[in-house]
């Protein structure tokens, strides 16, 4: 499947495994301006899919503020995908690394972060 962008920014690519895995790779800037977008898509592309495990590649991930780490925890607390299933978050930079491990699923929960608002054709 090939990669699909979100924005100008940031991008994904959802690649099926074998025994029901999928690998979603992430690339690019998770910032403010291009993660509402990308959690969006992702959102209705993994609640959709029948995958049980998620694998999580960031080494492409070049830039990662507060709206991108709020969106890896959502995936790494199974927010997008099936709840009995496994997700893995692999390649993170160390300097984000550093950051995403500071924040915990208590930390996350306290300070949950509310869907995009979907916009309207009419809107735009």
């Amino acid at each position: 499947m090939p990669a699909t962008p979100s924005s100008s920014s940031a991008r994904y690519e959802l690649l099926p495994g074998s025994s029901g895995a999928t690998t979603l790779i992430l690339s690019g800037r998770l910032d403010a301006d291009s993660t509402a977008g990308l959690w969006r898509e992702l959102e209705d592309r993994l609640q959709h899919s029948p995958a049980s495990n998620l694998e999580v590649d960031t080494s492409a991930v070049d830039y990662c503020d507060g709206a991108g780490f709020a969106l890896l925890h959502f995936l790494g607390m199974g927010g997008m995908s099936d709840q009995s299933g496994k997700v893995t978050i692999r390649g993170l930079r160390p300097e984000f690394e550093n950051l995403y491990q500071r924040f915990s699923a208590a930390d996350y929960a306290q300070n949950p972060p509310h869907p995009p608002r979907k916009r309207h054709v009419a809107e735009d």
